[in-house]
Formats: structure tokens, sequence, C-alpha cells
């Protein structure tokens, strides 16, 4: 019959042509009709509008997409043949309305395009806000072979879009563009492979949700109105804005926040710098450089991205989200302890989930849950792990086979469990400015190195995860995501700071300088530096004040 939207308060019931879903802030209303090419009939452009009418809170962006091999073949014919002239004008004023509320209403709409953009469908496109293509997208407006016109704001928006010349040309000879003529001519913002639209829509949608609302509104509303009226008209109404959307306390916020160095900075794209060949006349030549055209590497801040931390309840990987969340991060704390997870989310706006690395099924439900709470992350930081001492040989015999097991399970295959997972889930991100996907930071130990007597299995799961890091960074290469590690020594854990005190003293006292247990605070930096510096990659780092373990 139809599909209930979250979009409304009111128990909104839409057509079966129409899905609706809410992802965290982010609407996403598919076309459902593959079987028409998503042809546009009168209840289909009557449950948009409802759709657009009825968005509240907390939906933020929505994304619009087809289902099928066409984001939409225009208007159903079908329905043509039985209107007269009062019928036809009324029924253009309904697709009027339903794309007015997409272009001025209450939030930023993404549009995903693949296949057949044709007639209505280009006209239904141009009413939204950004506009992604898949390279099987192709646009068209067959009206004129037809014997019809454009009826859905479309001889409005794209003149203004691509130019009058340009549209008149299309309807009078049935031109049709491809994905990468669309985008030059300005009928999208982006072209990406077959596919991968949807996912790049997802984050353009998390990043424009993280606007001040009322700059997200004021690039909806009046930027367009402005390039309309006359140039004094539009100089005292972008006064106006400018006030109101300084004096909304999101502004402010984010304006403190930029003051006081919390905020990221603004990336640019890669600058090729000039070699000394290419001096202007007259002006000194510089320095031979190697690499004279060699881009910038723009740190990734974790501002606006959605952030996976394992072991993420307690000590290192606590301190570690808790820090990823101060700068912005979406930060999911995946805890085998839900209700350490619970508390820790509750501390500093993380979102809990409860998971037991080592089981497949539980991690995969557990990055779904993630991903449709913050879309998929760009970074993961493993810190699930467990420390048991005990002997090979012991006096009690030998070492349980399954005490080995476990340890190797949790510290090595989950970390392992959760790198694939979550390497699987970045590929399919677009790449951000640098070409840079995601990255990876998993927990080693100093006694992958200096084992001592009593750590045989814990050592051999942190000697592995040594041993992953440099072959899945080298795989993960091609799709520019980058894998570290870092290897503790002595922290004050809460395994540690459950110690006597002499006991910690002790401890301390064995490492060269400074003579102080590590602070989970100081991984977190780490782990944060690791993240922001792009040509750290495939790389184990000691994080131990210079000691090396004695053998017991």
């Amino acid at each position: 019959m139809g599909t209930r939207s979250s979009a409304d308060k009111h128990s909104m019931t839409l057509p079966s042509s129409l899905h609706f879903e809410q992802r965290g802030a982010v609407g996403v209303l598919r076309l459902a009709r593959p079987e028409k090419r998503n042809a546009l009939d009168d209840a289909t452009v009557r449950g948009i509008e409802d759709v657009f009418a009825a968005i509240a809170d907390p939906i933020k962006v929505v994304v619009i997409h087809g289902e099928g091999d066409r984001f939409c073949a225009g208007l159903d014919l079908s329905e043509l043949s039985e209107r007269d002239v009062a019928a036809g004008i009324a029924h253009s004023r309904s697709w009027h309305r339903a794309f007015e509320h997409i272009e001025f209403g209450r939030v930023p709409v993404v549009a995903v395009l693949h296949g057949a953009v044709v007639g209505g469908g280009l006209e239904l496109a141009a009413a939204c806000h950004v506009r992604i293509a898949e390279r099987s997208a192709y646009y068209a407006l067959p009206e004129g072979s037809r014997g019809i016109f454009l009826g859905g704001g479309g001889s409005v928006r794209l003149p203004r879009l691509i130019g009058a010349t340009r549209v008149i040309e299309m309807m009078l000879t049935g031109r049709t563009y491809g994905a990468e003529d669309g985008m030059s001519l300005g009928l999208s913002h982006y072209v990406v492979d077959p596919g991968a639209g949807l996912a790049k829509a997802l984050e353009l949608a998390e990043r424009i949700a993280g606007n001040a609302p009322m700059t997200n509104f004021a690039a909806v509303h009046v930027l367009p109105r402005n390039a309309e009226i006359d140039r004094t008209s539009g100089l005292l109404m972008e006064s106006l804005m400018a006030a109101i959307a300084q004096s909304d306390p999101a502004a402010k916020a984010r304006l403190r926040d930029f003051l006081e160095k919390r905020a990221p900075k603004t990336c640019t794209g890669s600058r090729p710098k000039p070699s000394r060949a290419c001096a202007p006349p007259g002006e000194p030549r510089r320095k031979l450089r190697l690499f004279p055209c060699q881009p910038e590497l723009i740190p990734m801040h974790p501002n606006g991205h959605a952030a996976l931390v394992t072991g993420g309840g307690s000590g290192l990987g606590r301190a570690t989200a808790e820090r990823l969340a101060a700068l912005g991060a979406k930060v999911a704390i995946l805890d085998i302890n839900g209700d350490a997870a619970r508390a820790a989310a509750a501390k500093f706006g993380g979102f809990a989930i409860e998971c037991d690395v080592t089981s497949a099924d539980a991690t995969i439900a557990a990055l779904a849950a993630a991903r449709a709470r913050h879309g998929a992350a760009r970074i993961l930081i493993n810190c699930a792990g467990i420390g048991p001492a005990r002997r090979i040989v012991g006096r009690d015999g030998p070492q349980p086979l399954e005490e080995f097991a476990k340890v190797i399970g949790v510290n090595l295959i989950g970390t392992f469990n959760a790198m694939r997972l979550a390497a699987a889930d970045m590929q399919t991100l677009s790449p951000l400015e640098d070409g840079e996907r995601g990255v990876i930071v998993s927990t080693a130990s100093v006694a992958a190195y200096d084992g001592q007597i009593g750590q045989a299995a814990y050592s051999a799961s942190k000697g592995g995860v040594v041993a992953l890091t440099l072959p899945a960074a080298r795989e993960f290469a091609q799709f520019g995501i980058r894998v570290m590690a870092i290897a503790p020594g002595i922290f004050n854990t809460p395994m540690v700071a459950g110690m006597p005190e002499e006991v910690q003293d002790s401890l301390a006292a064995a490492i060269p300088f400074p003579k102080l247990l590590g602070k989970p605070e100081q991984y977190a930096d780490l782990a944060l530096h690791m993240i922001e510096n792009r040509y750290l990659n495939g790389e184990v780092v000691r994080l131990d004040g210079a000691i090396r373990m004695a053998p017991r």
C-alpha cells in the first residue's frame, strides 16, 4: 500500500512509488517505481510534496535517489492523454508546488543521478541544491519531439543552470548530454563512479547537516532570490541575513571554536610549486626542487567524520574516543562491556554499541548500527584487548589451549575483524580532496618486542598486530586508506590502577625517562597525530619512555 514516512509527525502514508527512511539527521527519499523507469505519476508527485511539506527535526538534509537503473524518466505519459487544458494547467501547478517544497523547503536537498535523467526527471533534479551524477547518467529534454512542453518548472530553473540557448537547443534537437558534459554545463556538481553516488550523497549530507541551521537556510532561500533582484535590494537582503545568521547560537559557538583554534582549518586543493624554470622574467630563480610539482599534504581533521573505537569503554580506547568527540568526530564506542560503553557515551556524546569483536556477526551488526547512525566511518581505532599472564608450562602443567586461543582471538583476530569490516566501508567512501578515504590505528604493545616470562599468549597476539600492520597498509594504499599501530609501554590503565601503589611505583621506576606511567591521554595524542599526519603509514610506533622490558 505505501511506506510510513518518519518525516511526518501526522502518520502520513506514501504511495508505493516512494520510500522514505531516516538516517540520523539525514532523510533518504527513494523513487521506487523501477518497472516504470521511476516515471512521475500524479500520486508520486503528491507524495513528494507531502514528504517535503512534513520534514521536521531532527532531519537536517534530504537525499533523493532512484531505484533500479534510472533516476527518473520524467512524466508518466500514460496520464497525459486524459487531460484537457484546464486539467493540464492544474497538473503543471501541482508539479510546481511539489518542487517548490524542494527548492525552498526547510532543508537542503542532495540528488543522486544515474541512468536516465530525462524530461520531468531533469526538472526534479534542477530543484535540488546539490547534484551528484554517476557516470551512467545522461540528460535530455524529449518534450520537443513529443509535442509537449516543460511543465515542472524546468523552463525557469534549467535556463538559470545552463543558459536559455542550451535548453532551447536540447528541446529542438533532442540532444543528449552525458555525465561529464553535464557537469561542465552545470547540470551536476560531482561525477562519481557507478554505484558510488549514494555514498557520496550521504557523505555530503552529513557535512551539510553539521552546518549552522541559519547558514543552510540562507544558502537555500536567500542566495537564489538575491540572484533575481536588483543590486541594491540584494545587498540589503545580504546585510539582514548576515546579521540574523551571526546572532544564531550555533553560529556563535562555531565562531568561538574558530577563535580558540578548536575548529578545523579550511583545506585547499593541492597547489603545484613553480620550479626555477618557471620563474617570471626579472625575478630571482628559486632553489631547484627535486619534485617541483609535489602536492601539499593536507591534514585529515576528525571534525565531521564518523569514527569507530573498539574497547572504547575504558582505558586507552575511552581516552581516544573522548578526544575524537571533542574534535567534532561522530564516535561509535564498541565494547563488550555495554555498561562501560554507555557510561562513556553519556559523558562525551558518543554512540554506545555492545560488541564482541571476536564474533563476525556481532561486529558486522555493530558496524551496521554505527553506519546507520553516523554513516560509514573514516577512522577506526582498535583498542579492544585482554592481557592475562600465564607461563606456557606452569606449576599446574601446560597452559590450557583455550586460554591461549582466547587471547589471540581478542587481541589479534578481533583487531583483524574490525579492520577488515571498517576498511570495506571506507573503500565505498568518496576520497577527500587529497585522495584519502580513511585511517586505521591498532594497538600493539612493547610486549611484541620485549615479551616477558608469562606473556607468551599476549606477546604472540601483539606480535601479530605488529606483523599485520605493514601488509594491510600496502593492500589498502590503492584505496587511500592508511594503517598504523601504537605499541604502548606501561600505561596507567584500569588494570594497572588496581595494583598496589608500591607496585605502580616500581613499574614507573623501570622507565628510563620520564619515570612515569603512561597516561591514556598520551596514547590519544599519538593516535590523533597519526590521523592528521598523512605521511605516516605502515608503521608501528613505540610509546614507552624508552623502556626495554626485562625477562621478568
